[in-house]
C-alpha cells in the first residue's frame, strides 16, 4: 500500500496480488476518515497557517486581537489542483491573510472584518485568487438600550435627582417603569443614525436627553431625569426628583410611563427638621424619608446583560436633609450625598450634585455585516452579539 504527498492511501498492483483484503480496507477506511471529517475548523489563536485537511471546510477565526492568517508554498504543503480554502471572521480582531514568500494571491483586498470571509481557490502551483464572498448582509433590526442623563439633585436640602429615561429592547428583559422591552429597531442600508447621548444636570436642573435617530426611524428617545427639589416642585423627567415635604409646598416630580419612576417625599416638622425624598429609579419610585429619621434612598435602576455582562444603570439620586444621613443612591449609578450620579449610567445626582450622563448601547448578531460607519462609539463581541457602546454621541450606519 503506497500513498499519495497529501496522505492518502492507493492500491498498487502488487497489492492487488499479495494483500488486497488488507489493501482495500486500508483504502475504505482512509475514505472514511476523510469524509467524515468536520466540515469547520474552528481557530481562536492570533496565528495559523492554513493545512491540507482545510480544503473544503470553513475555518473560523475569532480573537479579540488581529489574527494572522498564514498560506505555505507548494513545498511545504502539496496542495492539489483547484485546492479550495474558505475563511470567516467571527472575531473583533482583523484578519490578515498572508502568502509565503513564493505564494502569489490574486484578488481583492486580503484583510477581513468581522463577519467577512471568503475563498481562495489554487489556480497553478503557489498560485491563488481570492474570492470574497457575496453581497453585505445588513442586520434588519437591531436591539438597543438607551439611558438619558439622570437629573441633578437639589440645590439646598433636600430630594434627590431622578435618573434619565430607561429605554430597552432585549427580549426577556425590561424597559423602566415596570414596561415590557420595546421592538427592536428596523435599520435601513445606507441610513446614517444619528446618537445622541445625554450629560447629566447639575444641581437643580434635569438631565438632557438621549435619543437614536435617523431617516424611517421613529426616534428613539429618552428622556432626561428630572431634578430634586426642597419646598418646591421637583422636576418631572425619565424618572422624577424628590422632594422635601408636601406641607411647605414641595411636590415630587413623576416619572415617564416606560421609562421611570416618580421621586419620593421628604419630611419636616416646620422648624426643627427637614428631610428628603429619593430620586426615582427605572426599576422603583425614590424612596420617602422617615420624619427626622432617615433621608429617602434613590429609586433603583434596572438590569440589563445587552453587553453579555448583567448591569445595572439608571438609579435615583439618595434624599439628604438635617441630621439624618444622606439616603444611599439607588443600585445603578445613583448619588447619595454630595456625590453626583455616576457616569454613563444616568444616574441620578445626590444632595447638590450632579446627574451621571446617560449611554446608547446597540446589539447586533455577528453573523451580520458590521457597519461601515462607526464614531463614537466602541465595538466589543460577547457570544452570538457585536456590541456597540456609545459614552458620547455619535454616529451609526450599515450600507451593502
Amino acid at each position: 500500500m503506497a500513498v499519495t504527498a497529501g496522505g492518502t492511501p492507493y492500491v498498487e498492483s502488487s497489492d492487488l496480488v499479495a494483500n488486497y483484503p488488507g489493501a482495500s480496507l486500508s483504502l475504505a477506511n482512509r475514505v472514511d476518515q476523510v469524509m467524515q471529517a468536520p466540515t469547520q475548523n474552528a481557530i481562536t489563536s492570533t496565528t495559523y497557517t492554513a493545512a491540507l485537511l482545510d480544503a473544503g471546510k470553513t475555518v473560523t477565526l475569532s480573537n479579540a486581537s488581529a489574527v494572522t492568517l498564514n498560506i505555505a508554498a507548494q513545498a511545504t504543503v502539496s496542495w492539489a489542483d483547484n485546492t479550495q480554502l474558505n475563511f470567516l471572521n467571527l472575531g473583533v480582531g482583523t484578519v490578515t491573510i498572508t502568502p509565503a514568500a513564493t505564494v502569489t494571491i490574486n484578488g481583492t483586498s486580503l484583510t477581513l472584518a468581522t463577519s467577512k470571509g471568503g475563498s481562495l481557490v489554487r489556480t497553478a502551483s503557489n498560485t491563488w485568487t481570492f474570492v470574497p464572498f457575496g453581497g453585505a448582509n445588513i442586520p434588519p433590526t437591531v436591539d438597543y438600550l438607551v439611558i438619558a442623563g439622570g437629573g441633578g439633585g437639589s440645590s439646598g436640602e433636600a430630594g434627590g435627582g431622578g435618573a434619565g429615561g430607561y429605554r430597552n429592547s432585549v427580549v426577556g428583559e425590561t424597559s423602566g417603569g415596570g414596561s415590557a422591552a420595546e421592538s427592536a429597531a428596523a435599520i435601513t442600508s445606507g441610513v446614517t443614525y444619528t446618537i445622541t447621548v445625554g450629560t447629566g444636570g447639575a444641581a437643580g436642573v434635569v438631565g438632557v436627553n438621549s435619543s437614536i435617530a435617523g431617516s424611517g426611524l421613529i426616534t428613539i428617545t429618552a428622556a432626561g431625569g428630572g431634578f430634586g427639589a426642597g419646598t418646591t416642585a421637583a422636576g418631572a423627567g425619565g424618572s422624577g426628583g424628590g422632594c422635601a415635604d408636601a406641607g411647605r409646598g414641595g411636590v415630587v416630580g413623576s416619572g415617564t410611563a416606560g421609562q421611570g419612576f416618580a421621586g419620593g417625599l421628604g419630611a419636616s416638622d416646620g422648624a426643627t427638621f427637614t428631610t428628603g425624598g429619593g430620586g426615582g429609579g427605572a426599576g422603583a419610585v425614590g424612596g420617602a424619608s422617615n420624619a427626622n429619621v432617615s433621608n429617602g434612598i434613590g429609586g433603583v435602576g434596572v438590569s440589563s446583560a445587552i453587553t453579555g455582562t448583567g448591569t445595572f444603570r439608571a438609579g435615583g439620586g439618595g434624599g439628604s436633609g438635617g441630621s439624618p444621613a444622606a439616603g444611599s443612591g439607588g443600585t445603578g449609578g445613583g448619588g447619595a450625598g454630595n456625590v453626583a450620579g455616576t457616569s454613563n449610567t444616568g444616574g441620578g445626582g445626590g444632595r447638590g450634585a450632579a446627574g451621571g450622563s446617560g449611554v446608547v448601547i446597540i446589539r447586533q448578531l455577528r453573523t451580520e455585516s458590521i457597519p461601515t460607519t462607526l464614531t463614537g462609539g466602541a465595538m466589543t463581541v460577547s457570544g452570538l452579539y457585536a456590541i456597540y457602546t456609545f459614552n458620547s454621541s455619535g454616529t451609526i450606519a450599515w450600507t451593502a
